[in-house]
């Protein structure tokens, strides 16, 4: 025989009997109530599913999220490859972009740069800033003696692509190349290269270079400016670089 259990006192009635014969609670009352308990219970096992569902959604999007920026690279670059940086300036730029790969060679001075950890890091530091403004692919940073120097004669050369693409050609995951010289220049020897660079067009003959003739007459004028003699004017170089691992 089936039987129903009143939900108020409990008994255990035939499903004969409509009504509680102990305290007249109705037989449909109790089916009512059963139904509303097992509707909740499925309502809470969908929430709960529910909430499931979204925080793995929000674990997904973080994770996204997370990827690191271009900007960001560069600011822990910044944080751990310069901090022996000097102030510098920029004197100029060429946009050598190809192939829809921004990439630029950049120009800048930097007096106080005067060993060859204080240069490394400086250009290292205008190369990561100049990423940063320019969202680049590539860029070339040559530190310069003087601001008409010509970009043969440097101190430092450093090349960043934050991809580890370089120039385009080969990506190798090779973030950085530095290099960078140790060499130790008076004020009378960067004086000698700016009026160097300054004059030596006009000094030069028709087809642009100067011949012995002409660079014994330049020297002399140099030496006549800086109130020094001839022996002493510092012509520029070709400075020795030294690659420095990154």
């Amino acid at each position: 025989m089936l039987h129903w259990v009143c939900t108020k006192c409990q008994s255990k009635n035939s499903t004969k009997e409509s009504v509680c014969p102990a305290c007249g609670t109705s037989f449909w009352s109790t089916q009512k109530k059963e139904r509303r308990g097992c509707l909740l219970l499925v309502v809470m096992f969908f929430v709960v599913f529910w909430v499931i569902g979204q925080l793995s959604g929000n674990e997904s999007d973080s994770q996204v999220n997370n990827i690191p920026s271009k900007d960001h690279i560069s600011d822990e670059l910044a944080l751990s490859g310069v901090d022996k940086a000097k102030p510098y300036s920029f004197v100029r730029y060429d946009d050598i972009s190809y192939a829809g790969r921004k990439r630029f060679k950049v120009f800048i001075v930097s007096p106080e740069s005067q060993d060859l950890e204080s240069r490394a890091s400086t250009a290292m530091a205008a190369a990561i800033e100049w990423q940063k403004e320019k969202r680049a692919d590539f860029v070339s940073v040559l530190l310069l003696p003087t601001e008409n120097s010509e970009g043969s004669y440097r101190l430092a050369m450093v090349d960043y692509s934050p991809d580890g693409c370089g120039t385009g050609a080969v990506c190798d995951n090779k973030k950085w190349t530095i290099l960078s010289s140790d060499v130790i220049l008076t004020k009378s020897q960067l004086q000698s290269i700016s009026l160097w660079n300054e004059y030596k067009k006009k000094f030069a003959g028709n087809d642009g270079i100067l011949d012995l003739k002409e660079e014994k007459k330049l020297k002399q004028f140099i030496s006549k400016q800086l109130n020094i003699p001839v022996k002493d004017v510092f012509t520029p170089d070709i400075f020795p670089l030294k690659k420095i691992e990154d």
